[in-house]
């Protein structure tokens, strides 16, 4: 299980949760970690001592969305602007990559090609630390397992003067983690849960994959993310 967050304090935090007895990492560079499988024997000898408490969940198994209050005012004018202008940005992107797709053979997959259109306009600049989380012994996706994560990443952040904490997950986790937030919502109310880009993307396309059958649109969502297939499934 991943998390992956970043603000503009430029503070990047990655949490892997894994089972204790199956590996062990042995290097400090984030670019060349080495994570060796350990056998049963070796797996005994690294004991417990080095994963955090489980925190239980005695919520409900199934939680109900809070109530969201009705506006009775529009979008301010500013707020208007800025949303017109993001979109006008994004479709200009849109454009420039399938563009590339038809023009050159060796295109660059979507995400590749935004992260080097924004380094290279000095939009995007790398973050200045890099964390592991804690090893958790559970099911990445058990509701103890994931309260557990949320507990430990809102306390760090939050002591590294973060005041929202965004995390990126798999649909799986994510539905999991929506109903400890419902459970808790005071608690984890500065803390925004929302799937990767990709199962984004496959949400909004189950709604016209019938309709778009035969247009190309699945080739070159494929082409978006490195020939993966099955996105109108």
């Amino acid at each position: 299980m991943t998390f992956n967050t970043a603000t503009e304090n430029k503070i990047q935090f990655l949490n892997f949760a894994y089972t204790v007895q199956g590996f062990q990492c042995h290097s400090t560079d984030i670019n060349t970690i080495i994570i060796p499988r350990l056998t049963s024997k070796e797996a005994k000898s690294v004991g417990t001592n080095r994963s955090i408490p489980l925190v239980h969940y005695a919520g409900q198994k199934k939680v109900m969305p809070p109530a969201i209050a009705t506006r009775t005012t529009g979008l301010s004018y500013t707020e208007l602007c800025a949303r017109q202008t993001s979109l006008h940005a994004a479709h200009v992107k849109d454009t420039e990559w399938l563009n590339s797709l038809s023009m050159n053979e060796n295109s660059m997959e979507w995400n590749g090609f935004n992260n080097h259109l924004a380094r290279s306009q000095g939009i995007v600049k790398p973050a200045t630390a890099y964390m592991f989380g804690p090893l958790i012994d559970a099911p990445p996706h058990h509701p103890d397992t994931i309260l557990t994560t949320l507990k430990y990443m809102q306390e760090s952040l939050v002591d590294m003067g973060m005041t929202c904490i965004h995390l990126s997950m798999d649909m799986q986790l994510y539905e999991v983690t929506k109903q400890v937030c419902w459970d808790d919502s005071v608690q984890f109310q500065n803390i925004i849960a929302h799937p990767g880009g990709m199962h984004i993307t496959q949400s909004f396309i189950g709604c016209i994959a019938k309709l778009m059958r035969g247009s190309a649109l699945e080739e070159y969502v494929a082409a978006a993310y490195g020939g993966l297939t099955g996105m109108f499934q």
